[in-house]
């Protein structure tokens, strides 16, 4: 929500007050539903208090574990005009599944929660969000995953440049406030006793983590990359600039050429716009 203030303030609006368009399009593969079936899957292999899975058994996991979700969310999927788009989905889930497997065994990971809802505060806004994966690494160290179903180059990018928010804000709201269920008594007190909170986003298209914090170790795992700069700076700049201008009763309209700039020079695909 507020990478969409960032990008488009009207957009924005329009979705509080909920204002959008609804738009009709007959079911279809879009990157969004496909998106979100691969995180589903995800959710299915590692969990909290579950083993790593072994690597010879993904691919049987994730194909029982994609007919299931598919059942449930995507059921036309499931046909057999559908079948290349399913076979691709369950070839890629695979093989993200299992480099991410090896990327956790190699880093000594335990999954504490999956999907875990966090709230707490930035600048004074209440803010809230879902994590993918909450990760206890050794020595009291903590790292917040997010799933992506793209590949890095773009998102390394907006590293790269200062225009990550979700970072920024997941460690606000661990700091802040933590997990929204009062009764995760055992999550609290490992957050409360964490040396370090990192944030990795995992790639799922081509199987590359792109983390903003070093860590023991992961020079040594494939795949893994450390950004040495600060990832958000200009972001949290831009979107603190805009909610100023929201509470002053301002509304800035963008510019003919806001789309080329977020997405060239910012790393960000801007689907606000849209």
């Amino acid at each position: 929500s507020l990478e969409t203030l960032m990008v488009s303030a009207f957009a924005w609006l329009l979705r509080r007050v909920e204002a959008e368009p609804l738009g009709w399009a007959p079911e279809s593969a879009t990157p969004a539903l496909l998106g979100t079936l691969a995180h589903k899957v995800l959710e299915g292999l590692f969990y909290r208090g579950a083993a790593l899975p072994a690597r010879e058994v993904i691919p049987a996991q994730v194909e029982s574990l994609l007919d299931e979700v598919l059942r449930q969310r995507a059921p036309f999927l499931r046909s057999s005009q559908w079948k290349v788009e399913r076979r691709h989905l369950a070839a890629q889930t695979i093989l993200a599944a299992q480099a991410w497997r090896d990327m956790l065994e190699l880093l000594g990971a335990e999954v504490l929660a999956s999907e875990e809802w966090l709230r707490g505060t930035w600048r004074g806004i209440p803010i809230h969000g879902q994590t993918d994966l909450l990760l206890g690494l050794p020595d009291d160290r903590l790292l917040v995953v997010d799933y992506k179903r793209s590949k890095s180059s773009n998102r390394l990018v907006q590293m790269q440049k200062g225009f990550d928010s979700q970072a920024t804000l997941y460690r606000a709201m661990l700091g802040s406030g933590g997990p929204t269920h009062a009764d995760r008594a055992e999550l609290i007190a490992r957050i409360a006793a964490a040396r370090q909170v990192g944030v990795v986003y995992y790639m799922l298209n081509d199987q590359v983590a792109l983390s903003d914090t070093a860590l023991p170790g992961s020079a040594a795992v494939p795949g893994w990359r450390t950004l040495g700069n600060d990832i958000a700076a200009e972001a949290m700049t831009r979107i603190q600039q805009r909610i100023g201008e929201v509470r002053a009763g301002e509304l800035r309209l963008n510019r003919e050429g806001d789309g080329e700039y977020f997405e060239k020079q910012a790393g960000i695909k801007p689907y606000a716009l849209e």
